[in-house]
């Protein structure tokens, strides 16, 4: 097996990248209108909820106007369902089931956008909050990530409710607000809500990942992603201090120079990869759709896996499946040209592999940096990676056979998310916690035209009205 069959394998990890389409033959038809649907997306994405880490900056009118929106646009959800209120902005709706010995489901979503950047905003195809539906696709900041997906829940929930349809499972709708900064106020609190009133979901499901079906695979079927966690999260500072002085005498050294050469020691020296049992799986599943030399490789990983991760490290997008990544986000230093400064700051950004901890980080940075003139501080957000669902458990079956059943054509394997999402939170009460949707061909996120096609938004109302409605 050349090493060069293995770049094909490859592009299965590419998340990030363009999606190819997915025929919808075999999506059951939306039966209701699709004019008035569409035109309530439309309606939330033009409403600016946009995320702000200062509470001083914090638009709270934007929210209460898209609360307001809701209660309008959906009046049977608002009649039917109780809502709880968390911090203010955040919601709970409650659906209660028929059998109240079920342990309930929840749906996740949040309210909040990130900001379309006005100097990016001749880019856009169409105004970021025009929620414009134009080429069978409806564009628009959000719509992504992640207020379309609330907007479908509700969606899904209003139209069975038309029906007088009723669920056999208590059925929870959580809705954030400030998933795009922390999550602290919103999904944290929701779940302090869930651990105060004794609520163990059976099912948690979130974004994260999606189906996969790239034209330049040479896969003979779609993939199915599902997440079953995430990565872990740890910010540092790195601060080097020496003295400073006029700058038509400097030092041999700065604090700027010590503290460049240090990051380039952690630039050149990344933790180790190693291939997860997430992503081993996911090879494992989809090895029968790939050309005999690649099944050969995949089932021969004792000769293989080095090669294989020395180029899957090659890449951006599958070097962040096999390892924990450190990155400089933000340098600090200087008042003035002609001042030397005595200091100079790094943020250091990292995303823990599963099976690592921000410990294991921590000196890991500290044997690279190795200089007694730099204080490595650690920040206040760090976690862990969270402990991931089991792929045998009631969630991931019962998200498999909703796969099976709207994609017939389609396999499905595990992986975990290499992000963060609001379902991190929700892990220490549920052991049940997935990360996926089925779409396929979103775009956009956190960038210039951020789209989805319609077919898919109606897909995923159907999907979570299949899921409210299953036991």
């Amino acid at each position: 097996m050349k090493i060069t069959l293995l770049h094909t394998i490859l592009l299965c990890f590419h998340l990030l990248a363009s999606i190819g389409s997915y025929s919808q033959s075999n999506i059951q038809k939306w039966d209701h209108s699709n004019e008035d649907a569409l035109a309530r997306l439309s309606g939330a994405l033009k409403i600016k909820t946009i995320s702000s880490s200062s509470p001083a900056d914090f638009d709270s009118a934007s929210f209460i106007q898209l609360r307001i929106f809701l209660e309008n646009n959906f009046p049977m959800v608002h009649t039917v369902l109780e809502r709880f209120e968390v911090n203010r902005f955040g919601y709970i709706y409650k659906w209660a089931g028929v059998d109240k010995d079920l342990a309930p489901y929840v749906l996740m979503a949040h309210q909040d956008v990130v900001p379309a950047e006005d100097a990016a905003t001749a880019d856009w195809k169409y105004p970021p909050f025009s929620g414009t539906v134009a080429e069978d696709t409806i564009w628009g900041r959000g719509v992504v990530d992640n207020k379309g997906t609330m907007i479908a829940i509700l969606e899904a929930a209003e139209h069975l409710l038309g029906q007088n349809k009723k669920p056999d499972r208590t059925i929870y709708f959580c809705f954030g607000h400030d998933e795009e900064t922390s999550g602290h106020l919103g999904a944290e609190s929701i779940v302090n809500w869930f651990e105060q009133r004794e609520i163990r979901p059976a099912l948690v499901l979130d974004e994260g990942l999606e189906i996969i079906h790239k034209n330049y695979i040479p896969l003979s079927t779609p993939v199915a992603l599902i997440g079953i966690g995430e990565k872990g999260y740890a910010t540092f500072e790195a601060v080097a201090n020496i003295e400073g002085g006029h700058s038509a005498a400097p030092h041999n050294e700065t604090a700027i120079d010590i503290l460049i050469a240090a990051l380039d020691r952690v630039h050149d020296h990344p933790m180790p990869a190693k291939l997860i049992p997430a992503t081993n799986t996911f090879l494992q599943k989809i090895k029968h759709l790939l050309p005999g030399k690649m099944r050969f490789g995949i089932n021969n990983l004792w000769l293989f896996k080095k090669k294989l991760l020395k180029e899957m490290g090659k890449n951006n997008g599958t070097n962040s499946l096999i390892r924990t990544t450190i990155v400089t986000t933000m340098i600090n230093s200087g008042v003035k040209d002609n001042v030397i400064p005595s200091f100079a700051k790094a943020t250091i950004n990292c995303r823990i592999l599963p099976g690592q901890t921000v410990n294991e980080v921590e000196q890991h940075l500290k044997v690279q940096i190795n200089d007694d003139r730099i204080t490595l501080v650690r920040t206040e957000d760090c976690w862990d990676p969270p402990p991931a669902t089991d792929m045998h458990g009631f969630a991931y079956k019962k998200i498999d056979s909703l796969v099976s059943e709207m994609f017939p054509d389609a396999v499905s394997a595990p992986l975990f998310v290499v992000g963060t999402t609001d379902a991190r939170y929700f892990r220490k009460i549920s052991d049940g916690v997935i990360n996926f949707l089925p779409v396929t061909d979103s775009k956009g996120m956190h960038g210039v035209n951020e789209a989805r096609a319609i077919n898919d938004y109606f897909k995923l109302s159907l999907f979570f009205e299949k899921l409210m409605m299953s036991k």
